[in-house]
């Protein structure tokens, strides 16, 4: 039977992963997002909206929003584009059902790049939760490797 120490050599690899794995994802994404929740809020209105085939996924497809956003401070109105992946009929309920010419969405602008908007996200704590499942996935590995009994032949 391994050791208990040449055992936990063999898991603390999948614990560091794990830790890594929580650090990028979770505590970085999160920052991300608050980052970009200082952007200003405007209204936007859809333009037009248009799905086409994504040449660089196998089997997704790209929504490409093309927006007229109208800042709150007096600022001239401007385009701005806004693209999404996924499967296809997903993408066309989103067209019917939000992204429909005419309708109205918020956006957050970048101060510094008017151009570049995102949607606006009600939350910050989804990078911590896929943050957290990923990197579950590496320390229950590391446990199955440090409760694992083996026998040398």
């Amino acid at each position: 039977m391994q050791s208990y120490w040449c055992r936990l050599y063999k898991a603390l690899p999948w614990f560091g992963m794990g830790a890594i794995a929580f650090y990028l994802i979770g505590i970085l994404g999160s920052q991300y997002q608050q980052e970009h929740q200082s952007w200003p809020q405007y209204p936007a209105e859809v333009l037009s909206s248009n799905i086409k085939w994504a040449a660089h996924m196998s089997d997704h497809y790209e929504l490409s929003i093309l927006l007229r956003v109208y800042p709150d401070n007096g600022a001239p109105s401007y385009q701005a584009g806004l693209l999404q992946a996924g499967p296809k009929g997903a993408l066309e309920k989103r067209v019917d059902s939000i992204y429909a010419t005419g309708s109205r969405i918020t956006v957050r602008s970048n101060p510094e790049n008017p151009g570049y908007v995102e949607l606006v996200s009600s939350n910050s704590w989804g990078a911590y939760l896929i943050g957290a499942i990923v990197s579950l996935f590496f320390i229950i590995n590391g446990i199955t490797l440090l409760n694992k009994q083996t026998e040398q032949n």
